[in-house]
């Protein structure tokens, strides 16, 4: 079974953590997206002014913030058996 998790973290600490099972019975696409969009969503949230720069951010499945604190947010794949 994979997992795919997004992973919220601010100044070094977990502060969130939201995961989708993907069994091999499962559309995979569907959950990968639904993965996708909440990550998604919260770099959104971080740093609105990113819009264009989304699917870049996807792709490298990380995204730091720098303001009063150290904000983060990962898409991170799993692997379990």
């Amino acid at each position: 079974m994979r997992i795919i998790s997004v992973i919220d973290v601010e100044n070094g600490v977990v502060t969130d953590i939201n995961s989708f099972a993907i069994h091999e019975e499962q559309l995979s696409d569907d959950i990968v997206e639904k993965a996708e969009e909440l990550f998604k969503k919260k770099v959104l949230e971080l740093n609105p002014e990113l819009d264009d720069d989304i699917e870049e951010i996807i792709e490298d499945g990380f995204y730091e913030y720098e303001n009063e604190t150290i904000c983060g947010v990962s898409l991170v794949w799993s692997y379990v058996d």
